[in-house]
């Protein structure tokens, strides 16, 4: 499970595993034994692991759409992790999410990459089942430049499908999840998600309404995040990484069936050459798109998600076994 072999009790990281497991279905051992079996079945047929170390994705569908970073916590000396999704860098709407198989793939293999970042099999001791997992991660949403006046079907399938995949095979993953440059009137993602996710879940999901008041959310390392988002680090195309992407030609398309980042996606329930790589130098590092347009002036947030559809807020060995 996650690259994580499973054994018996006496193992630290197959108990931490089980113990997101529980906490996903409020302890209920029948529910929490069915969601990972669940969730084997499914990383046995999706078979993340490859997809994250070996399957190369278009980059003109994917390329600048999510990244990966991690920044340093000065007080408690780990590694925070961050996942980053960029609506705005979608160049074609019906091109990155009219195959919904293969921007499902997209998605699990960046949410592989980024729980690798977390060392699960690293873990010397069982974590506290009532107190603080310090294998999560945080997940931005950044809507800028997205037009939410109406919701292609495509996007609209692609969005539901993350989600219940998300909230099935990637329970408590998520310690925050933060939705930036959205409009306060866009209370229907909220609305979406509650329909697939926990409480518990929910009140992690923080919307604010201006992405630059991002990086006052981390006092401790918030000066690392790139400077788009407020903090003083470079921009996401050169501190962050993603899935390997291909150089391939897009197909032309008239103005008008550009469906560029004109409508945006509903938020999911828990990253060499900066332009692309090949399907054998790994993980590569993308043009982050920018912010050009200000965002709304005032800051909104609400308290809400603790793992998510992923963005997303999406694994088994090549060998076909889950692990």
């Amino acid at each position: 499970m996650w690259g994580v072999p499973l054994k018996d009790a006496q193992d630290a990281p197959t108990v931490n595993i089980m113990i997101k497991f529980l906490r996903a279905n409020e302890g209920n051992v029948k529910l929490a034994e069915e969601q990972l079996v669940k969730a084997l079945e499914w990383r046995k047929k999706m078979n993340p692991l490859a997809l994250a170390e070996s399957a190369a994705f278009p980059s003109s569908k994917f390329k600048g759409l999510g990244y990966i970073t991690t920044y340093r916590d000065p007080t408690t000396e780990t590694n925070v992790v961050f996942t980053w999704n960029i609506y705005g860098s979608v160049k074609n709407v019906d091109l990155t999410f009219g195959n919904l198989e293969e921007f499902i793939k997209w998605r699990v293999a960046l949410m592989e990459l980024a729980i690798r970042e977390l060392r699960l099999e690293t873990a010397t001791s069982v974590m506290d089942y009532n107190g603080e997992d310090p294998y999560q991660m945080i997940q931005v949403h950044d809507y800028q430049n997205v037009s939410f006046i109406r919701m292609n079907p495509n996007i609209r399938a692609a969005s539901r499908e993350t989600i219940e995949v998300f909230s099935t095979a990637y329970p408590e993953l998520l310690k925050e999840k933060y939705f930036v440059n959205l409009p306060v009137v866009m209370g229907w993602v909220f609305t979406a998600l509650k329909v697939f996710l926990s409480k518990n879940t929910i009140r992690k999901f923080h919307p604010i309404t201006n992405g630059v008041n991002l990086a006052r959310e981390f006092t401790t390392f918030g000066e690392e995040i790139p400077k788009t988002y407020g903090g003083k680090g470079d921009v996401l195309a050169d501190s962050g990484w993603t899935v390997t992407l291909q150089d391939d030609k897009a197909p032309e398309t008239k103005p008008e069936e550009n469906g560029n980042a004109s409508q945006a996606p509903e938020a999911e329930p828990a990253s060499g050459n900066p332009a692309q790589t090949d399907a054998t130098n790994g993980p590569a590092k993308d043009d982050a798109p920018k912010n050009d347009k200000p965002a709304v002036p005032t800051d909104t947030k609400t308290d809400a998600p603790a793992d998510a559809p992923a963005n997303t807020l999406a694994d088994a060995p090549a060998d076909s076994r889950p692990n």
